[in-house]
This record gives structure tokens, sequence and C-alpha cells, in this order.
């Protein structure tokens, strides 16, 4: 529980409440009368600004995957989790439909959010991006093949079905599978987790 401080409202105190259970954290922020005899839990929003500004401030979108067309009206960022069956679903319908439906009017973004109870979420994640970075261009096809054969995958096999892939789309397999192995690409996954939780993310897809 954080300290308590002035609030934007006249007369409230403020504070932030965390919960963490086995590695996964969430935020609640709580107002208190100056009496302290009564708490209220929500946000405050003055209706003159526009009350994503915080939200648009924390998100980096410059070295995230991206598809549609840059400068676009309508921005989507996706946290997802590739072995998230909910992700499987959404992803479906963000390369699909949506893409089919708007075309240049929205440009989406996908955001590395693997969840600790998913146990290759992470290697997935770090696969993912030791592809982008590599070759940026290749990013999609790994998203849409890891999502399409999701239920194939296990931990045991994860390694040796990405290198397969990896082979039949022309990568360096060796430079790939190294960077795999030695999680080359963690923080950068990291970095997108932590950019998720100051969100309040705390599940997939958001």
């Amino acid at each position: 529980i954080a300290d308590f401080t002035d609030a934007e409202l006249p007369g409230l105190l403020k504070t932030t409440v965390t919960a963490s259970y086995q590695g996964s954290s969430r935020q609640h922020k709580f107002y208190a009368t100056a009496d302290g005899k009564h708490l209220i839990e929500g946000s405050v929003y003055d209706v003159a600004a526009n009350p994503f500004k915080q939200n648009n401030e924390t998100i980096n979108t410059m070295a995230a995957p991206g598809f549609g067309k840059e400068g676009a009206s309508v921005v989507v960022v996706a946290y997802s989790d590739f072995q998230c069956p909910y992700c499987a679903q959404e992803a479906t319908i963000l390369r699909n439909q949506l893409k089919n439906e708007y075309g240049d009017t929205v440009r989406v973004y996908f955001r590395d959010y693997p969840l600790p109870m998913h146990p290759w979420a992470m290697d997935a994640a770090i696969a993912g991006r030791c592809v982008y970075v590599r070759e940026p261009e290749k990013f999609w096809s790994y998203h849409d093949w890891i999502f399409e054969n999701q239920k194939n995958v296990t931990p045991e096999n994860f390694s040796a079905m990405a290198a397969t892939w990896a082979g039949e789309q022309g990568l360096d397999s060796l430079a790939f599978a190294q960077c795999v192995s030695t999680k080359e690409t963690a923080p950068q996954v990291e970095a997108s987790m932590e950019e998720g939780r100051k969100l309040g993310v705390t599940s997939t897809p958001t």
C-alpha cells in the first residue's frame, strides 16, 4: 500500500494498492476522505482532456512489429501471449477480418505479454523477437504460424518446431537457434511486459 497523497479532487487523498501473486501483479487506485472513514475505488478523469493520454504516452511502438498503413487514423496495440487460446482467436480477427474490413484506416502493433502460467509462451516470445530483429518482414509469418500450430506445441518440442519453421523460411537456422537458446531477445520481451504492467494489463489478449 503506497503512502496517501493529495488527490486531484479537493478534500480527498489517494493511494495505490498493489496485489501480487505468483509473478503477476494488479494495481487498484483508492481515494479516501480526509477523515479516513470512507474509501472510493476508481479513476478520476478531466473531461477537458484525453482520458487515454497517460496510456498513449506509456505505449512505445517504435520497435514493435506492425501491419497496416502507418499514420492510420485508428491504432490497435495488442498485448498477446503465443500460448493463449483466446489470443489465437483474436489473432485471426486482427489478421484477417480487421484488415479486410477496414484496410488502410487501421494499423495494428503486436506487444509480447507471455503469462507465467504458460510454460512455452516466454520461449515463443523470445523466438518471435529473434525473427523480428533479423528479418522484420517475416515476423508476421512466424506470428501466424505459431498461432495456427498452437495446439501441437509443447515445452519439449517448441525449439525443434521453431527451428524447422526457420529453415523453411530461409532464415539462418544456426543464428536463430543460438538467439533462442541464449535468450538474446529476452530483455525486449521483458520491456514489453513491463509496459503492459504499467498499463494495468493482467490477462491476454488486451
